[in-house]
């Protein structure tokens, strides 16, 4: 059992980091090859693309969340009807955000071929992510490693056509990465087994598990939206090159953070685990790992904000990377992970309203803040917004995690320490940052 765990932990991570690997290795080639004004446009299409998390409702959570126990007890039948069900249903969903997702790029840029284009792959990618899932459920890492191989060679497909045709070479990648994930032979044996060999669509199964859908989509989608809010505000708000600048600042961002949450990971599972058992010792557990862990974040954190300007700089030379917009990105990391302990301890608690509640007001205050601090700061608003409004987001998590009957007493003062910290980042952005118009 323990050579099992450690094979699937190794699987899990083999995967996360070769993905990781080849998106930092897109990131730093993509923008060479591409005007500042292009990069712009395909930061606004991976913008639009972000949202697809909405499209299935939130079914994908719910399956990630009842099919273990399904392949636990052995119930084939019970398996087939969900793999069916949410294959097609999330298969329809993509297939009406891709449409929308097209039309408002036409919108905005016209093109039909790349309207067509941004319309497409949210299908594709759809269905691979099913994949995913269906062997994440069924505990088969290897594949899962396997899969995740598999997009991350695709992935790179982007870098020769980009340096061929620059911008078009971008949208051709994006359907490459595309064609070649999906016409591999474990998918599509996954996706002919699931849907036209499977069990029948089941709308019983989608009627006991709507509520249920939304509530974590809400939370996960918002919650997604909210660690990028300043890309997303710059996407509509303001210039390509403007949009540009932000794509290489929250990308920066996202890198790394995408790093710290892994990190944190194996410490949110054995959360939710003793939770269920005694909320006092998950409490404990979390505030002993937190002792050696939030250190090492904040230290990662603190370093990526200090020289991550200069780097980024260093390497895109033809952006203009101004520091009133790329630190406070950056200095948004230092919220990460209060952020993600919290979250854990909400989402074990089953506070998902408050949660939801938590993570929809922090979105709102971002978007005002962004709003109001535009005619002092000009474009730099939406970068002080994503600072502000993560900050309020550890503020409101840290309420719903002591409000209530679930949690032990003394949970408030063991666990205000991050709050505060949380705080004095933004204070202190205010009290050294002068307040001038951005550009």
């Amino acid at each position: 059992m323990a050579k099992r765990q450690l094979d699937q932990s190794f699987d899990s991570l083999a995967g996360n980091v070769i993905q990781q690997f080849t998106g930092v290795l897109v990131f730093l080639v993509v923008p060479k090859f591409l005007g500042v004004e292009e990069y712009g446009q395909t930061v606004f299409v991976l913008t639009l693309w972000s949202f697809q998390a909405f499209s299935d409702l939130g079914f994908s959570h719910v399956y990630n969340r009842r099919l273990p126990a399904l392949h636990a007890a052995g119930d084939r039948d019970g398996i087939r009807s969900w793999d069916a069900t949410i294959l097609k249903w999330r298969l329809a969903g993509a297939t009406v955000f891709g449409v929308i997702a097209g039309c408002l790029y036409g919108f905005k840029y016209g093109g039909l071929l790349f309207s067509i284009l941004v319309a497409i792959v949210p299908s594709f990618s759809a269905a691979f992510l099913f994949c995913i899932s269906q062997a994440t459920v069924d505990s088969d890492f290897a594949k899962v490693r396997s899969l995740n191989f598999l997009q991350a060679g695709a992935r790179l497909l982007v870098i020769p056509v980009v340096a061929l045709w620059n911008l078009p070479g971008w949208f051709v990648g994006q359907a490459c990465i595309a064609a070649v994930v999906l016409i591999s032979p474990s998918v599509r044996k996954n996706l002919r087994r699931s849907g036209t060999g499977g069990a029948p669509f089941s709308w019983n199964l989608i009627r006991k598990n709507f509520s249920s859908a939304v509530v974590l989509v809400l939370i996960v989608g918002l919650w997604t939206q909210l660690l990028s809010v300043a890309r997303l505000i710059a996407s509509f708000r303001y210039p390509d090159a403007v949009i540009a600048t932000y794509g290489l600042a929250t990308s920066s961002f996202q890198i790394v953070m995408l790093t710290l949450v892994s990190m944190y990971a194996p410490i949110s599972v054995r959360t939710n685990a003793l939770f269920g058992v005694d909320p006092s010792a998950a409490v404990n557990y979390v505030t002993e790992k937190n002792k050696v862990v939030l250190p090492a974040f904040l230290a990662f954190a603190i370093a990526a904000a200090a020289f991550g300007p200069w780097a980024l700089r260093t390497v895109f030379s033809e952006y203009s990377l101004e520091s009133a917009i790329v630190l406070p990105c950056l200095l948004s990391l230092l919220h990460v992970p209060a952020i993600v302990m919290f979250g854990s301890l909400l989402m074990a608690s089953g506070k998902f309203m408050k949660y939801l509640t938590a993570v929809a007001a922090s979105f709102l205050l971002s978007v005002v803040v962004a709003v109001l601090a535009e005619p002092a700061l000009g474009v730099a608003a939406a970068a002080l917004a994503q600072l502000v409004g993560l900050g309020a987001l550890v503020l409101m998590q840290y309420v719903a995690v002591v409000s209530g009957d679930s949690m032990p007493a003394g949970t408030r003062w063991r666990l205000g320490a991050a709050v505060v910290f949380s705080l004095a980042v933004v204070l202190a952005w205010f009290a050294l940052s002068p307040i001038r118009s951005g550009t």
